[in-house]
């Protein structure tokens, strides 16, 4: 069926469909004269040629008449499996240089697009700025709370670096990148893969820092899969301690926070609460938010038993002041949570439902499943508490 559809096209309308066919986010019509050079009555042409034989569709939610797309994925597969792979280089590269000109002004909202055609044109030469391009899309993702879409973007980013081979270091870096966008969107058995990885890397390179960031991140990641209960996370951490030795600057409050903030599996429940007075004494002489925020996040987690449940409100009231005024949206929300959880077990009905209220927007802004999924379990519980 698409090779009669094709049949059907005009030699020079075939060719417009071939460089269309790289464009799998679609393309305008700008774009498309940029790459093939066509004059602009020319490409009216075969651009309504195509539209009247349905070989090409308007794209929805886009402009009408600005905005298009091949008219089925086959039609595609066909006329890209068609291109060989030095002339799919040489494709990738040409469309990349002309969204570059096209979009000089403002880039950003077209880092996707750039990071994918440069990516794919990476064999033919400039992989820096392929991984560069992937990158800056990966951390322009996550900005926009587009997990999904980071995770994306940082497996391009490697794959990139895949065709200059070597660069343990920022191999590395975009591991632990792409490990922490696969734990915000929920894949969580893969991100600890990844940063298993990620972090058998920062022992090669023997980088304090960069392990510290692998094990918390292992360890956020763990929490969020069926390892949760396991004690996983521990040796990680551990050894990422060992190797800061003596320094006490926010790589120690983080890792000492981390393994106060588990569990207590392969660590006693004692341990961890005198490892999480130790990140808040050490955090109060750091300049860094943030370790005074995972300090407060973590000691909340440790005095998890009964007898501390006064200790508990002051340190969640405290953590959402802390939060709110450093601008971390998850102290702040992690805050409510435990304040939540703290006049559950004092018998406060009321304040849990002022809690949840308070929590549960919050959480769904954060478009991560992790946080977004714990909305059914309270609501589950506050229905069993009624007796409904």
């Amino acid at each position: 069926i698409v090779r009669r559809r094709l049949s059907r096209l005009s030699e020079d309308c075939r060719g417009i469909l071939t460089l269309a066919s790289a464009m799998t986010s679609g393309f305008t019509f700008e774009l498309l004269k940029e790459v093939s050079g066509e004059d602009e009555d020319r490409l009216l042409d075969l651009v309504e040629e195509a539209l009247s034989l349905h070989a090409i569709r308007e794209r929805k939610g886009v402009v009408s008449g600005s905005g298009y797309e091949l008219a089925h994925t086959a039609l595609r597969h066909t006329l890209y499996g068609e291109l060989s792979a030095p002339r799919r280089v040489r494709l990738h590269r040409q469309i990349g240089e002309a969204l570059e000109r096209l979009h000089a002004a403002n880039l950003e909202p077209h880092l996707a697009e750039l990071a994918y055609h440069y990516v794919n044109a990476a064999p033919g030469g400039d992989v820096g700025k392929a991984i560069d391009y992937a990158r800056r899309a990966g951390e322009r993702a996550t900005a926009l709370l587009a997990h999904a879409e980071a995770v994306r973007a940082y497996r391009l980013a490697l794959r990139a670096l895949d065709v200059r081979g070597g660069e343990d270091a920022a191999r590395c870096a975009l591991l632990l990148d792409l490990g922490e966008a696969q734990t915000k969107a929920g894949q969580g058995e893969r991100a600890v893969e990844t940063l298993k990885e990620a972090f058998a890397l920062t022992e090669r390179l023997d980088d304090a820092e960069l392990m510290a960031r692998a094990a918390l991140a292992h360890k956020e990641a763990t929490i969020r899969t069926t390892e949760a209960y396991s004690g996983a996370a521990v040796p990680m951490l551990r050894r990422a301690l060992e190797r800061l030795g003596t320094e006490t600057g926010p790589a120690r409050v983080y890792l000492l926070a981390g393994l106060a903030d588990l569990p207590p599996i392969n660590i006693t429940a004692v341990e961890q609460i005198d490892l999480g007075r130790e990140a808040l004494e050490v955090a109060k002489n750091v300049d860094d938010p943030k370790a005074v925020v995972m300090a407060h996040q973590a000691l909340l987690t440790a005095l998890g038993s009964p007898e501390y449940v006064g200790e508990r409100l002051e340190l969640a009231r405290e953590l959402i002041r802390l939060g709110a005024e450093a601008g971390d949206r998850y102290g702040e929300l992690w805050g409510h949570i435990r304040l939540m959880m703290a006049l559950l077990a004092t018998g406060d009905i009321d304040g849990v439902d002022r809690e949840l209220e308070i929590i549960y927007p919050r959480a769904a802004e954060t478009g991560e499943p992790a946080w977004i999924g714990r909305r059914p379990s309270w609501t589950g519980m506050r229905a069993a508490m009624q007796g409904r």
